[in-house]
């Protein structure tokens, strides 16, 4: 049973963080971190395919088998139950001193691209901690700093939007880092992160031709 730990609205979308596995969510969309190269059947990926949803997995593997991706790329692919959706981000195996902008990157090409897909209804995304753990080294609290800025960039980029929710999934560690995160507003502090390059977002985002609003 998840529990709600923190809670806040950026515009139009709700920002729920819970203590629960990504995979048990009720999302229309499950972000699962992968190789730019090949799908990751360890962890998230391997629970997605044994739990009904290998054609997504392997549409994925196939896809950037023949055309990789570059770090911080998402990709979609449907699951092959009830037409929930997978968020493939490119993520796992970034340079070290890279992983903070690439979890940005890859949260915002994702709700990006599940925006821009209206037939699909995909109003609520499920996204795990991303950076950390075994093949990451971005702390919890620059990991929720990365994945909340993006979903706050998005909502005053695009305004009105399909998504509805995100939700940041955290099974096993302390939920103090991303709660404090959302409390304070730390995700619109654009400051360098500790053993990351420096990253702007506000550039990034108007290389990709849209204003981005900071008030």
């Amino acid at each position: 049973m998840e529990k709600i730990v923190g809670l806040l609205r950026l515009g139009g979308i709700k920002v729920r963080i819970v203590r629960g596995d990504v995979t048990e969510q009720h999302a229309d969309c499950i972000v699962v971190p992968e190789f730019c190269n090949c799908a990751c059947y360890r962890g998230i990926g391997g629970v997605c395919a044994n739990r009904g949803l290998r054609a997504g997995m392997e549409a994925y593997d196939r896809h950037v088998t023949a055309n990789p991706l570059y770090f911080g790329d998402a990709f979609l692919t449907y699951g092959g139950r009830n037409n929930l959706l997978l968020g493939h981000v490119a993520t796992i195996g970034a340079k070290k001193d890279e992983q903070f902008a690439t979890v940005y990157k890859a949260m915002y090409n994702i709700i990006r691209d599940c925006n821009q897909m209206p037939y699909t209804s995909c109003q609520s995304i499920a996204v795990p901690e991303l950076g950390i753990g075994v093949t990451g080294h971005l702390t919890q609290e620059q990991s929720a700093r990365a994945i909340i800025g993006a979903v706050d960039a998005f909502s005053r980029v695009c305004g009105a939007t399909i998504i509805k929710e995100v939700i940041l999934c955290i099974y096993h560690a302390s939920t103090e880092p991303a709660n404090k995160v959302l409390a304070e507003g730390s995700y619109r502090d654009f400051k360098p992160e500790a053993g990351q390059k420096p990253f702007d977002p506000v550039a990034w985002i108007h290389s990709m031709g849209v204003d981005f609003c900071k008030d």
